[in-house]
């Protein structure tokens, strides 16, 4: 059972590191300097230039729903 849990956890993580790569591609075209601060398999973090911030939080539900995570952006 607990090796089954892992198995289920390593390929949602598995997952979440495409979806969050094609996010991560998306926001990059708005913000070349925007980096992956931490990625959780409840939250992902991205660090991004405060003046692209208002931007970004614009299309934010928008790529919350393809990751299927929650998406958090820091300056």
């Amino acid at each position: 059972l607990i090796i089954q849990s892992i198995d289920m956890v390593a390929r949602r993580l598995n997952v979440l590191k495409n979806s969050v790569s094609k996010i991560m591609r998306r926001i990059r075209k708005i913000d070349r300097r925007a980096r992956l601060k931490s990625i959780a398999l409840d939250r992902v973090i991205v660090k991004v230039s405060a003046s692209k911030l208002s931007k970004l939080l614009e299309l934010a539900p928008i790529l919350t729903a393809e990751l299927g995570s929650s998406l958090e952006f820091v300056t």
